[in-house]
């Protein structure tokens, strides 16, 4: 994903930031990890660093954009310290330093099921491509989710299929649309397209499910 953090609060980011939580203001939030932290599990870092510094767990969204795609709200987590201070001690993929974090006390996470809370998406483009990556997205990850006992996704893979395949053309058609050589490379390795993989094979990822600790059964 071709997502960071936004420059500034638009109008377009105030918009998705209505549709969550009307009347609120999202905040930057300055990210300073640990080495014990891992990425994508921000519910678990914070919660050992409360345990371990005080302070208390501050639950929300973290607001992401792609230039001319979307911005889309991440169910998130950051630190909050005894004396009041916001930070992010979660590592990011594309190593930012900051992020746009929107407070929702009512976001709180499910430690027991691990029950999973979908992105907010919003087009920046009216091209149909770009919506169908989106209703694609969103589609698997209900699939995902009804499939899922505790930190555990099992399915059937017939049953699977129409939804990875649709989800595939989405992506490789707003990755033909929109992606551009001076964006992340779609590899994961933090790097823009034209200094790692090149444009063209990045455009065609091929999703690792296994990497994503998805078992298909």
């Amino acid at each position: 994903m071709n997502t960071t953090t936004p420059d500034k609060i638009t109008g377009q980011v105030m918009r998705l930031c209505e549709r969550i939580m009307p009347g609120a203001r999202p905040v930057f939030v300055p990210v300073h990890t640990h080495p014990d932290c891992r990425p994508n599990e921000c519910f678990l870092n914070v919660r050992a660093a409360v345990g371990f510094g005080g302070g208390r767990i501050v639950y929300g969204w973290g607001i992401w954009i792609w230039p001319g795609v979307m911005v889309e709200a991440e169910h998130h987590a950051v630190w909050e310290l005894p004396d009041g201070t916001l930070v992010d001690i979660t590592p990011k993929i594309h190593g930012e330093r900051r992020i746009l974090f929107l407070r929702d006390d009512g976001a709180t996470f499910d430690y027991e099921r691990f029950r999973r809370r979908d992105n907010v998406r919003l087009a920046l483009s009216s091209n149909p491509v770009v919506q169908e990556f989106i209703d694609a997205a969103a589609a698997m990850n209900a699939f995902l989710e009804a499939h899922s006992v505790g930190r555990e996704i099992k399915f059937d893979r017939e049953e699977f299929r129409p939804l990875a395949e649709r989800a595939l053309r989405a992506q490789h058609a707003v990755y033909d649309l929109c992606l551009e050589p001076t964006d992340f490379c779609t590899c994961g390795s933090g790097r823009q397209v034209r200094k790692c993989c090149g444009i063209e094979r990045a455009k065609r990822p091929i999703p690792r499910l296994e990497a994503s600790g998805i078992q298909p059964v």
